[in-house]
């Protein structure tokens, strides 16, 4: 059957070649598009929350661009901005074998450093998003981080605000977020809560449930 099919499609191509000869028409082969460039690599990515949610959404979004743009194949893993189910699906990325996990950082260095150290003697690339861990850039080659400073991003915030705003001391203002019991996911709110106590604010810690963000 596959001799059959090579030979019509051998046959179809020499009649084709024949009738542009005889017609004075230069039949042009077409020009096969480059791989893309991370095409053949698996990547497991976290959009950190749910599908859907207003901040992993936006994630997922620019996660999808970037397969489409580059032509990895890329698993995805949503967390529903859980720490604890962060470290049993990291754990799971690393049983898949894939060429490169995308993490969030949230679980913190802790409970995420034996598995990143599995994952790096296994040689797969891991880099981090939205909540940086610097200890694990500091140690191991090729580990990255995408995303703010954010104590930096923070304090910036608070400071806008105070200065925009005609804040003053005494005032009082409120700090709302999702992660102040999760130290390493509350490093904006801290930075904004440091700035305006530094202007003399009064502030009140507000919390949200943390699968909102």
């Amino acid at each position: 059957m596959v001799k059959k099919l090579v030979m019509f499609i051998g046959a179809v191509i020499a009649i084709a070649g024949l009738l542009g000869f005889v017609g004075g028409i230069t039949i042009v082969p077409g020009v096969a598009e480059p791989p893309k460039l991370c095409e053949g690599v698996h990547i497991i990515f976290f959009p950190g929350g749910a599908p859907g949610d207003p901040f992993a959404s936006v994630v997922y979004k620019g996660a999808k661009e970037a397969e489409e743009n580059l032509g990895p194949k890329v698993d995805y893993l949503w967390s529903e901005w859980d720490p604890e189910k962060m470290v049993t699906q990291f754990k799971a990325a690393i049983g898949m074998k894939p060429d490169a996990i995308c993490m969030m950082g949230h679980p913190g260095y802790d409970a995420l450093k034996d598995l990143v150290e599995e994952a790096y003697e296994q040689g797969i690339i891991v880099t981090f998003q939205n909540v940086d861990i610097p200890e694990f850039r500091e140690r191991y080659p090729y580990t990255g981080y995408v995303g703010q400073d954010l104590y930096v991003a923070g304090w910036k915030i608070a400071e806008w605000a105070v200065k925009n705003l005609d804040l003053k001391a005494g005032d009082r203002a409120a700090v709302i977020s999702g992660s102040w019991e999760q130290p390493a996911r509350a490093v904006r709110a801290r930075g904004a809560e440091d700035a305006l106590k530094e202007a003399g604010l009064i502030v009140d810690r507000v919390s949200h449930d943390p699968k909102v963000y």
